[in-house]
């Protein structure tokens, strides 16, 4: 998930199937709540829809200096 700022839940950004992300998660076994939607890709998700999928767990991605 990205797009998130501490203290709100707007508009998230999730990686949906294809993205290196969804590899990654999928390599060290997990598997994505955004499995089942039509395209790969990145996708904006309203907060409902994160929480009627009920994920077991949310990997937070945040850029910041190196």
């Amino acid at each position: 998930m990205f797009g998130h700022q501490p203290g709100r839940l707007g508009q998230l950004s999730a990686p949906g199937t294809g993205t290196f992300i969804s590899e990654c998660l999928s390599a060290a076994g997990g598997e994505s709540c955004l499995e089942d939607l039509p395209a790969a890709g990145w996708h904006l998700l309203a907060p409902e829809v994160l929480l009627e999928r009920a994920p077991a767990l949310i990997i937070e991605l945040i850029a910041g200096p190196c």
